[in-house]
C-alpha cells in the first residue's frame, strides 16, 4: 500500500488498531474476512520485510507485527516480533546508547522509536510478551529531558525538521504516567497541556497529576560519555554549550564529530541546522553535510564514521573543561544498520582532530587541533545566527562546489596573529577572537528553513600540524581589549585582556594535565 515497509508497518499499525476496537461489534463473517483478507497478509508481508538491522524502521515494523499477534491471538507472531533476532526486545538490547539515548542519536528518532515500543506496550501490558518490567524504557523516557534548552525545546542533532525539535509527545508520557507514576513525567504533561490528547488521557489517566512537581528544565550541566553529548548550562545567564562526541548512529546521523553549539540568552547563536524534508535536495546536498555543522570538514568533504574518544573532562563551579579527539587513522566503526555513503575515505586519511573547550565564567575558549599529514584543505567553520559587523577582505567564491558553493557575499583574508571579529545580534553584539595561520573566510549561506540566512565564519589552511582558535566574549558589557595567543612546546598559552585585568590560560597537549587558570 506504502512506498516502504516503514509505511506499512504504520499503517497496518492504525489499521489493526481501530479493529481491535470495533471488532466485537462486527458479524463473524465481517471478522473473518478483515483478519484473513487484510491483517493475515500483512503480517506475512512484514515478517518478510523486516530488515536484519537496528533501525527505528524495525522497531515500528516488529510493534505492528506484535499488535497483528495479539488481535490474530498468534503466539508465533509475538514470538517473531518480540523475542526473535531484530525484534523489539533485541532492538532495545542492542539500540540504545549507555544513558538510554536511542543509537541513531536524533532526539527525534529516539521518540520515533519509542512511540513504536509502547503501541505495543499498550496492548502487552500485563501479558508475558510484555518489555516494562526491563531497564529500558525509564531510560528512554528520562534521558532527553535532561538535553532540554532554557525555552523547553531539544538540540535538532542529526535528522531533524524543523518542529521536531518541540516536546510534544504527551501520548508517551500519559502512558508512562499510568505506569510509573514518576512526578518528572507529570512534569511533562503539565508542560504541554496546551497540546491536548484527548484520547490518551481518557484511556491513561488513572489518578490526577500532582499539584506541584519537579521542574521540567535543567539547570545542572551534563556530561553523557556513552550518548557522547556534553551540554553545559549557566542557567543564571541563560547561556548553554552543547558539544557533539557521539558515536557513530548510522543513516540518521550526521557528518559532524565534535561540532559545537552554544545558546546564547533567547535562541540558538550557534546553531545545529537539522534536517529538511526527505524529498528535498538540501537534505542530502546542504544540511547534513559536515561543511554546515559547526565543526572540521576536509577538502569540503563530509567526516566518515568515527567514535570520538573523551581525553578529559571537568565540570565545576570553577570552570568546564572538554578534551575529546577522532582519529580518521584508525578502523572505522561497525554498526549494525544499513546506511549511504556520503562520505570520502581518501580525503580523511590519516587525519586526527582534537578539540578542546574551556569555558570561564563570560569567555569560552576553543581550540582545535588537526594532524593532517597529506596537507589536505582544512575548513574549520562556526556559522552563527548573527550579523556580521567587521565583514573585510577580498570578494571571492568559497567554493565551485560541494555544500558551500552557494555561499554568498563570501570575502577573504589572511588571518595571522589573533583577530576579532564582531556579530550583532537582537541588540547585543559578540566577540569572537580567532588565530589560526591561514586565511579567513566569511560569507552568507541558508538557514533552516531556508529563507534566511546564517553568517558563515571559515578559516582554511593546509598545514600538516593545523591549530585553529577562537575565544568567544560573552560579556554584556567591558568587552575584552586585547587576546595574545601563543603556540609552545608544551601547549598553547592565551592571555586576554578585559580593562585592566588579565587572565592567562595553558592548554597542554598532554591530555593528562587540567588546563593552568590564572585570573
Amino acid at each position: 500500500m506504502n512506498a516502504q515497509t516503514l509505511c506499512e508497518a504504520n499503517c497496518i499499525l492504525d489499521m489493526a488498531l481501530g479493529y481491535d476496537f470495533i471488532q466485537q461489534s462486527l458479524a463473524d463473517a465481517e471478522r473473518q474476512h478483515i483478519s484473513q483478507r487484510l491483517l493475515r497478509c500483512a503480517a506475512t508481508f512484514l515478517q518478510a520485510h523486516r530488515s536484519p538491522q537496528i533501525h527505528n524502521h524495525e522497531v515500528k515494523i516488529s510493534a505492528a507485527l506484535g499488535v497483528l499477534g495479539f488481535v490474530l491471538e498468534d503466539d508465533g507472531l509475538l514470538e517473531f516480533a518480540v523475542n526473535a533476532p531484530y525484534g523489539l526486545r533485541w532492538q532495545l538490547e542492542h539500540g540504545l546508547l549507555a544513558e538510554g539515548l536511542w543509537f541513531e542519536g536524533s532526539v527525534h528518532y529516539h521518540y520515533y522509536a519509542l512511540q513504536g515500543f509502547f503501541a505495543f506496550e499498550k496492548l502487552a501490558r500485563g501479558t508475558r510478551w510484555s518489555l516494562l518490567d526491563g531497564p529500558w524504557y525509564p531510560q528512554m523516557l528520562r534521558f532527553p529531558l535532561s538535553l532540554l534548552l532554557p525555552d523547553g525545546t531539544f538540540p535538532r542533532l542529526n535528522d531533524c525538521i524543523a518542529g521536531q525539535e518541540q516536546l510534544h509527545h504527551r501520548d508517551l508520557y500519559e502512558f508512562a504516567w499510568f505506569i510509573w507514576h514518576d512526578p518528572q513525567y507529570a512534569a511533562v504533561l503539565q508542560f504541554t497541556e496546551s497540546q491536548p490528547e484527548e484520547r490518551e488521557t481518557l484511556l491513561w489517566r488513572d489518578q490526577p497529576l500532582p499539584e506541584t512537581t519537579p521542574d521540567l528544565i535543567p539547570q545542572q550541566s551534563l556530561f553523557a560519555p556513552g550518548a557522547g553529548l556534553t551540554l553545559w548550562r549557566r542557567p543564571q545567564h541563560q547561556q548553554a554549550v552543547l558539544i557533539k562526541h557521539s558515536p557513530w548512529g548510522g543513516e540518521h546521523d550526521h557528518y559532524d564529530r565534535l561540532s559545537l553549539l552554544l545558546w546564547q540568552r533567547d535562541g540558538w547563536l550557534l546553531p545545529d541546522l537539522g534536517t529538511t524534508g526527505y524529498g528535498a535536495k538540501m537534505h542530502y546536498d546542504y544540511y547534513k553535510n559536515s561543511a554546515t555543522h559547526n565543526t572540521l570538514t576536509v577538502n569540503q568533504t563530509n567526516q566518515p564514521p568515527a567514535n570520538a574518544t573523551v581525553l578529559g573532562w571537568h565540570m565545576g563551579d570553577d570552570y568546564l573543561w572538554l578534551d575529546t579527539a577522532v582519529d580518521w587513522s584508525q578502523a572505522p566503526p561497525q554498526l549494525n544498520s544499513h546506511t549511504r555513503v556520503e562520505w570520502d575515505v581518501d580525503a580523511w586519511r590519516e587525519v586526527r582532530f582534537r578539540r578542546r573547550l574551556l569555558w570561564l565564567d563570560d569567555v569560552l575558549i576553543d581550540l582545535s587541533t588537526v594532524d593532517n599529514p597529506h596537507r589536505q584543505q582544512l575548513d574549520w567553520t562556526l556559522h552563527l545566527a548573527a550579523q556580521a559587523l567587521d565583514q573585510s577582505g577580498t570578494p571571492l567564491p568559497f567554493a565551485l562546489s560541494g555544500p558551500l558553493r552557494q555561499m554568498s557575499d563570501s570575502t577573504m583574508t589572511p588571518l595571522h596573529g589573533c583577530q576579532p571579529r564582531h556579530f550583532a545580534r537582537e541588540g547585543d553584539t559578540v566577540a569572537l577572537w580567532l588565530a589560526g595561520d591561514g586565511e579567513l573566510w566569511q560569507g552568507l549561506a541558508p538557514d533552516n528553513p531556508a529563507v534566511g540566512n546564517l553568517s558563515y565564519l571559515v578559516m582554511r589552511n593546509h598545514l600538516p600540524q593545523a591549530r585553529f582558535v577562537c575565544l568567544w566574549d560573552l560579556a554584556t558589557k567591558s568587552p575584552l581589549t586585547e587576546v595574545n595567543v601563543h603556540h609552545t612546546a608544551i601547549g598553547t598559552q592565551l592571555s586576554f585582556w578585559r580593562g585592566d585585568r588579565v587572565a592567562h590560560v595553558t592548554l597542554h597537549d598532554d591530555p593528562a594535565l587540567p588546563p593552568d587558570i590564572l585570573l
